[in-house]
């Protein structure tokens, strides 16, 4: 009993914890911040609920929640909540403030959710929807699209959107997620008209890059469909005339859809993990450039197969040729490119060094830097009408890590893995011996035992440079001709320091010490490794990179902004893949 008590405790101490922080990042009012605690706690109890319900029905071989069983009981754990959210009719008119609903939603749906959360959320929101008053049903309708869209329904989420309108059309988040989805149908003035409607700044990210696409509307309406731009007209009477881009135009624009839905999806934990491999040699400025690493992005996306889910949900809505296109880059895997051949201003001819295969990728940025023999990984992915581009960043391989990059990508790295491996070129160099030893600051005392005279054997083997110091060659014993230091002797009474620049030196002059018929003792040992002492020296001021916990909502709430600011920037840099363009 004590222990549930504890527990009951514990989640009482996160959600007050949460609120808290939800509450000053979305300004709420206290009024809000106790519906928030309210809701939350419903929510908690749903799981519970739903704990109790599956019972047997959890699938312990696949991690997953047998939906149909739980489905069958979902009415009894609708009544049961529906009974106990009764008498806060008039709080739950609350919801009706976009900032309330967000933060709802942040704190059921945010971070790193189990399917039981989810699926938890759905059924509290079907609970209260007949309590809900009319000011608040466009919450509640809202609610239901994010629940949808993270259940992998985007057609589902569409239409809750939809409806949420009906019933607020100025309701700001509902337009801006129309707007988003109107982005993967392709249907460039529908998802500006929705931002304009949500008074969205022409400045922000999704904007701009709407107005460069804007040509590119949904392909696959008829003449006597409703036209795209939602004037409720026919096509033909409408936009008939408008042509839409071609695919190999469009095909970076469907690849930013998916980078988007990467970031925005249910696997920021792992993103955050990425990046804080992926800046390991920097701090947490670093990491947080990493964020938006277009190799970081992509191996969630490839190597950590998000793109079957994506193809899932958001499927339905793309236009058919990006579809069939997006299916086609789930057949191709991350290779090591070499370049054979460079057109200046036109593109590359390279070579897979996994399977030998070769392909001409048109390229103009590129095409400046790039050189003959020049190995790099990175996605080479067919962009239509039989012509392919780079995705997913160039990384650099020098011609002594080849071997080991060809044994990592044949192995079907993981995106941990991946990321790892491609930011060992970031280790700041390394001070080494001539042996190639890594520069280390030895020194070892000894203690030699009997009575032999420990100078008259030292000089026998060693260079005597005083009555009591004595210089060792590279391989711990005479110094030949030429040969550099290995090290020095210094003799105290029966004790000897040895001080080299390598541990491995060190050893060998043991050795000849040992050779020489001593037996000792080690007295003490201390080494030193110079080029980290540098890099330590270089960078006190920086503090090492560490993982955020995106329990912290403030956390969640900081990775959306940057989001933002990622699809803001990106429109800004030079693609080589689209001929030097921008996006």
């Amino acid at each position: 009993m004590a222990s549930d008590d504890r527990e009951i405790d514990d989640a009482g101490a996160r959600l007050e914890a949460s609120v808290t922080s939800l509450a000053k990042t979305f300004g709420l009012t206290p009024d809000e911040r106790d519906t928030l605690v309210r809701i939350g706690t419903w929510h908690d109890e749903v799981q519970d609920l739903i704990s109790v319900s599956l019972g047997q029905a959890f699938r312990r071989d696949s991690s997953g929640i047998d939906i149909d069983y739980l489905t069958a009981q979902s009415p009894v754990i609708v009544e049961t909540m529906h009974d106990a959210i009764l008498p806060y009719r008039d709080l739950l008119g609350r919801l009706g403030q976009a900032e309330l609903t967000e933060a709802v939603v942040a704190l059921c749906l945010g971070g790193d959710v189990d399917e039981p959360s989810v699926f938890g959320l759905q059924l509290l929101v079907e609970a209260m929807s007949p309590v809900v008053p009319h000011r608040a049903r466009v919450a509640v309708e809202y609610l239901r699209g994010r629940v949808a869209d993270r259940m992998g329904s985007g057609l589902d989420a569409e239409t809750a959107f939809e409806r949420a309108l009906a019933f607020d059309p100025q309701w700001v988040p509902a337009l801006e997620w129309l707007a988003a989805l109107a982005n993967d149908r392709g249907d460039a003035d529908r998802a500006l008209s929705l931002l304009d409607r949500a008074g969205v700044s022409p400045d922000d990210g999704l904007y701009r890059m709407l107005v460069k696409y804007r040509p590119g509307n949904v392909v696959s309406l008829q003449r006597n469909d409703p036209c795209w731009c939602g004037s409720g007209r026919k096509l033909k009477q409408c936009h008939r005339g408008a042509e839409p881009l071609p695919l190999t135009t469009r095909a970076s624009w469907l690849w930013h859809k998916a980078m988007a839905f990467v970031q925005d999806g249910p696997w920021r934990s792992e993103i955050f993990e990425l990046a804080a491999e992926r800046s390991r040699y920097g701090g947490d400025r670093e990491m947080f450039e990493a964020l938006s690493d277009p190799l970081l992005l992509s191996a969630m996306f490839i190597e950590g197969e998000v793109l079957d889910e994506y193809a899932y949900t958001r499927g339905p809505l793309l236009p058919a040729d990006e579809l069939e296109l997006l299916r086609s880059w789930n057949e191709v895997d991350r290779g090591l490119y070499e370049v054979e051949e460079v057109h200046r201003d036109e593109g590359l001819l390279v070579r897979n060094v996994l399977d030998g295969e070769r392909v001409f990728v048109p390229e103009v940025l590129g095409s400046r830097d790039s050189y003959v023999g020049m190995l790099f990984v990175s996605l080479v992915l067919p962009v239509g009408d039989a012509t392919f581009g780079f995705f997913g960043g160039i990384e650099p391989v020098s011609l002594q890590h080849r071997e080991r990059v060809m044994q990592l990508l044949d192995s079907m790295p993981d995106p941990f893995e991946l990321v790892s491996a491609m930011t060992d070129r970031f280790a700041p160099p390394q001070l080494v011996t001539k042996e190639g030893d890594a520069l280390e600051l030895c020194t070892t005392v000894i203690a030699v035992k009997g009575r032999k005279s420990i100078a008259r054997a030292f000089d026998s083997q060693f260079r005597r440079e005083s009555d009591t110091e004595w210089i060792a060659g590279a391989a711990g014993g005479t110094v030949e001709e030429g040969d550099s230091i290995g090290g020095s002797l210094t003799l105290d009474g029966r004790r000897v320091t040895i001080n080299t620049t390598s541990r491995a030196r060190t050893d060998l002059v043991l050795d000849v010490v040992e050779s020489l018929g001593f037996e000792f003792s080690l007295v003490s040992e201390s080494v030193v490794n110079v080029g980290e002492s540098v890099l330590s020296a270089a960078s006190e001021s920086v503090k090492p990179a560490s993982v955020p916990s995106l329990d912290d909502p403030e956390v969640a709430a900081m990775f959306a902004e940057y989001i933002a600011k990622y699809e803001r920037d990106w429109l800004d840099m030079d693609i080589p893949a689209l001929g030097g363009l921008t996006p």
